[in-house]
């Protein structure tokens, strides 16, 4: 919109004094705000006013990025200021559209920095109040951060632009989070990652921290039909908290409800494949196996014992899982994956066993 701004532009370019621009500007700036309120007032439909804020915020974002060019380039600290005065002149602009045509404007667009000004002051206080609630909670470290970060980077005027949708919707936000937190005597991580999903925070952070969760989980359950039950029950779980209604905290993905139904369903699937994986392999080994002419604990405890020496370089887990697919027993041609994982890792009070067969292979080995 070249001629709204034709003489604000004219004067971002001119060789004036400080004081003297100052004072121009304010002239323009109440002139072009005149002129946008005319304009306005005589729009026919909600359309038509849309596209016409579209139009100025735009013609306002040019100029910001003209204006930060020259600044980037310019050497003299007399003309840095003038530019200064020259983006604080559009800045109050963008904060008069939004105060009079919130209603018309683009939410993705970021807000002026007189308006975030306005709303770190309030949201400051409330972050203080939200962290002294997460600690009394006990809430871990990375969730926390994972929660505080967004309402971190509207207070600190250092850390880019915010869109009106994210002000809005942390506003929102950090107000029933801390209504919650002080509704209840304590609150488990659990029950406040409920409420996350019931405030649609679809911060990527929130979902890695989910996924990270799930990932240390799998690293301690060995068997895959456990893992499998685990997830299933996080499915019922999930499945039982409301679809919220809320505007997500990322209007670009899905409701954080969402993410998480999908990315269980695919662990839901490739734990099935491993199980079926599994089971072939178990069944194509069955007549291969090695029998032993021991009991399921003699059998685990000697394996236990190469385990212990050194002998064998694997894995304890993977051990079990080993032997339950190749080695069967003086009694039980297929031992279960319980049965030798309870005691391969129990304490066994009686060694005879075992060293009877160490004594045996030692016999055999002079014999040799």
């Amino acid at each position: 919109m070249p001629y709204l701004f034709k003489s604000f532009n004219q004067l971002t370019r001119d060789a004036i004094g400080k004081d003297c621009l100052e004072g121009k500007l304010k002239e323009e700036v109440t002139a072009i705000i005149q002129i946008i309120d005319r304009e306005l007032f005589a729009m026919q439909s909600q359309t038509q006013a849309e596209f016409y804020i579209q139009k100025v915020e735009l013609a306002i974002a040019n100029y910001e990025f003209s204006i930060k060019n020259d600044l980037q380039s310019n050497d003299s600290i007399a003309r840095a200021k003038n530019l200064q005065y020259c983006l604080s002149s559009l800045d109050t602009i963008r904060h008069h559209l939004e105060t009079t045509y919130s209603v018309y404007r683009d939410g993705t667009r970021p807000v002026s920095l007189k308006t975030r000004l306005q709303v770190s002051k309030d949201i400051k206080v409330k972050e203080e109040r939200l962290e002294a609630l997460l600690d009394k909670n006990k809430i871990t470290r990375k969730l926390k951060g994972v929660i505080l970060h967004p309402i971190q980077n509207i207070t600190s005027t250092s850390n880019g632009e915010v869109s009106q949708q994210r002000v809005e919707y942390l506003t929102i936000f950090i107000d029933e989070l801390i209504q919650f937190l002080e509704s209840l005597q304590q609150v488990e991580e659990q029950q406040l990652l409920q409420y996350l999903y019931v405030l649609n925070f679809n911060n990527i952070a929130l979902l890695c921290y989910i996924c990270e969760h799930y990932k240390n989980l799998k690293g301690e359950i060995d068997d895959e039909r456990s893992l499998l039950d685990h997830l299933y029950h996080s499915k019922n779980q999930l499945n039982s908290i409301p679809q919220s209604t809320r505007r997500p905290y990322n209007v670009d993905m899905n409701d954080l409800k969402v993410q998480v139904q999908t990315w269980i369903q695919e662990e839901i699937v490739n734990v099935k494949k491993a199980i079926k994986k599994n089971a072939k392999e178990k069944s194509e080994g069955n007549g291969t196996k090695l029998k032993f002419n021991y009991s399921v604990e003699v059998v685990s405890g000697f394996f236990r014992l190469l385990h212990d020496a050194g002998v064998i370089n694997t894995g304890a887990n993977q051990t079990v899982r080993w032997i339950t697919q190749n080695i069967s027993s003086k009694n039980q041609p297929s031992i279960s994956q319980q049965s030798i994982q309870r005691k391969f890792f129990e304490k066994h009070s009686n060694k005879e066993p075992l060293k009877d067969i160490v004594i045996h292979l030692l016999n055999h080995l002079n014999r040799k």
